[in-house]
């Protein structure tokens, strides 16, 4: 079963266990539903899109999650649609299992965190239907709001939000209407989900959307599309316009920015101390930015140690002498450590990363986004690297000389001062 709020119902099988509902997938038509033997009335809509998940998931072998809690059901509406309600979806539920058609696991109310769980059975999956035409809506909310405690939450749309709805509708229909193929054939892109690595990948989904953290002006990194799931080796085997792809990114990106917002210049290496493991340094670096003191940064550090026997003597004083050293090391930013800022500088990455591809676009280059990269074909990759070099050098300067909002805050003030 899938633990958590199936917040992410664009991202089938990212927790690596059964596919969140979602009403937007397409292929199930109303003369379908008549076949079936099913008169949905005012919830055809949702009856058309609930049998084309089910089908989405049976073809690679998982359930479908969904909550019977009232309460997922709140402040959901903008981003899993009018047609997704608690009585709705309980509704059918019900009817389906009545008819055979589905058969369900149902969490218990104990079960905290847990959700109920359906998957299609043999009397449905053997219907006369077409089948291979089910795929995914991207029809889905591109400027996404979360709380303190990573939920999904409303919002009011402002004259700000609504450009940058309109700057990824851009970007979207460029990605929607690129020549995207793979080198592997178990990559195989016309299916419309594929289990990989462990993984379900939807590979009829290429919108993305930007995840903000609590205001517009932490996070807002770009996710959603089927590329970002895939393990780096497979996304060396897409291709587009049928020529192969190279991955290109952001050499310690965040510590360039950091050493920007203090008017200074990254020394580079930065993840590269004597006697260190560079993997760790690393790991330190990116739990130092967001945690809020040095003693739950340790602890942070060593229960996120991957291999622990790789590194068996790894504790806490050992978690605290390298924290230390990295704070000697990079003294001139040192202030930043443990306040927090991460999300902060997810943001200026995320608009960096944007403006890269408005660039891309306008040259009529395709540019896939990870997070701090961008796949592009081979033969473009020179100029692609000149264009997000010239971005990074712009955002540097913007930084270096105050005039960036962040750059300006009290937040980013007080710490520069300190």
């Amino acid at each position: 079963m899938y633990f958590g709020d199936s917040n992410d119902a664009f991202n089938p099988g990212a927790n690596g266990s059964d596919m969140p509902l979602s009403l937007k997938w397409s292929g199930v038509t109303k003369n379908d539903l008549q076949t079936l033997g099913l008169f949905g009335g005012p919830n055809s809509r949702a009856l058309q899109g609930m049998i084309a998940c089910l089908f989405a998931a049976s073809s690679v072998g998982v359930w479908v999650s969904y909550s019977r809690n009232k309460q997922f059901y709140s402040d959901k509406r903008r981003y899993l649609g009018p047609q997704y309600t608690y009585r709705r979806i309980l509704a059918l539920v019900d009817l389906l299992v009545s008819k055979g058609m589905i058969e369900e696991e149902r969490a218990s109310r104990s079960s905290f965190g847990w959700q109920s769980r359906i998957r299609a059975t043999d009397r449905l999956l053997s219907a006369p239907l077409n089948w291979s035409s089910v795929t995914a809506s991207e029809k889905h909310e591109t400027i996404q709001l979360k709380n303190k405690a990573k939920h999904l939450i409303d919002y009011d749309d402002t004259d700000h939000t609504n450009a940058m709805r309109c700057r990824m509708r851009r970007h979207n229909e460029i990605f929607r209407n690129a020549v995207l193929g793979s080198t592997d054939a178990a990559l195989d892109l016309s299916k419309p989900c594929l289990k990989l690595d462990g993984q379900i990948v939807n590979p009829g989904n290429r919108a993305t959307y930007r995840v903000f953290n609590e205001d517009w002006q932490h996070g807002g990194r770009l996710y959603g599309a089927f590329w970002q799931h895939l393990p780096k080796y497979r996304r060396a085997q897409l291709t587009i316009d049928e020529s192969p792809t190279v991955e290109l990114d952001y050499a310690e990106l965040h510590a360039q920015l950091l050493y920007a917002c203090c008017g200074g210049v990254s020394p580079g290496r930065c993840y590269r101390m004597e006697g260190w493991d560079r993997s760790l340094v690393k790991m330190a670096w990116q739990i130092m930015i967001n945690a809020n003191s040095r003693p739950k940064a340790a602890k942070a550090l060593v229960f996120n140690i991957a291999d622990p026997d790789k590194y068996p003597d790894f504790d806490e004083y050992t978690a605290r002498r390298l924290l230390r050293a990295l704070e000697l090391r990079h003294g001139p930013i040192s202030a930043y450590f443990y306040s927090g800022v991460g999300r902060r500088l997810q943001f200026l990455d995320s608009e960096l990363l944007l403006d890269v591809l408005d660039r891309c676009h306008d040259c009529g280059i395709v540019a896939l986004p990870i997070h701090d990269s961008v796949i592009v074909r081979q033969d473009c990759s020179a100029r692609v690297s000149e264009i997000m070099e010239e971005q990074l050098q712009r955002k540097l300067e913007v930084l270096r000389r105050g005039e960036h909002p962040l750059a300006g805050s009290v937040e980013f003030a007080t710490v520069c001062e300190a």
